[in-house]
């Protein structure tokens, strides 16, 4: 597998509605403003607290640890300022033939993987790699599909991505759309065809430069796994 495909084409444009609301912005609030001043700032504030807590009361340990994963997950979900997040807007990948009128919305690389990427990055002390995995994942593009195909990847190993070189991975055998109509097979977009497609997007662009989002790296899915696997761990036994 070719994972810089020599067919992809860098986006035609972005939709009108797309370029109005990050005009706007969130209350005022543009996205780059968001991410730098408000997201980075509060997730860095809020580990530091949870950090300390643990240092000073080691009992709270595992509780804690579900904590972080709280705080990167609520960053994560406060998209507001993203249009492609928003129902009445153009998603930045749809399905292209959807079986049926209910679409759903998802995110194309789940958030419950980007939670443990993050906190991976922390724990091997790469706050800067820390803070790009949560802003990237933040931006992570969504996908409309039909509900019938929602719920066929919601099940089952469909539910991970199981190649982050191919971040569209769970979609594999289903063609799909982005947002200036170009026709995307999963099987060959890759993970860096979506740091151009999102670096393309001009409002965005603060972003790109000061935090160098194009040099994000990404371990592998199996390294991802055995790291959640063994952080999210049930047990009554003492920390």
């Amino acid at each position: 597998m070719n994972y810089m495909d020599a067919s992809y084409q860098i986006p035609s444009g972005s939709p009108a509605e797309w370029n109005k609301v990050f005009l706007d912005g969130w209350h005022g609030v543009t996205a780059a403003q968001w991410a730098l001043e408000y997201m980075l700032p509060k997730f860095k504030a809020d580990i530091q607290f949870i950090d300390g807590l643990e240092g000073s009361n080691p009992t709270l340990k595992k509780a804690l640890r579900r904590m972080r994963r709280n705080v990167v997950e609520d960053l994560l979900r406060s998209q507001h300022h993203l249009p492609w997040d928003r129902k009445n807007n153009k998603p930045f990948f749809s399905e292209l033939t959807p079986s049926g009128d209910e679409t759903d919305k998802e995110h194309a690389l789940p958030i419950s993987q980007w939670k443990s990427l993050v906190l991976m990055a922390l724990e091997a002390g790469d706050a800067e790699e820390a803070s790009r995995r949560l802003v990237f994942a933040w931006l992570c593009p969504t996908v409309r599909v039909s509900r019938t195909l929602h719920q066929e990847i919601s099940r089952g190993e469909k539910r991970r991505c199981t190649d982050f070189r191919r971040p569209l991975c769970r979609y594999d055998g289903v063609l799909l759309s982005r947002f200036d109509a170009a026709a995307i097979d999963p099987e060959r977009y890759s993970f860096s065809h979506m740091i151009n497609d999102l670096a393309f997007i001009v409002p965005l662009a603060p972003l790109f430069e000061q935090l160098n989002l194009a040099v994000i790296q990404l371990p592998s899915a199996e390294e991802e796994k055995e790291w959640t696997v063994e952080n999210t761990k049930r047990s009554n036994s003492a920390p």
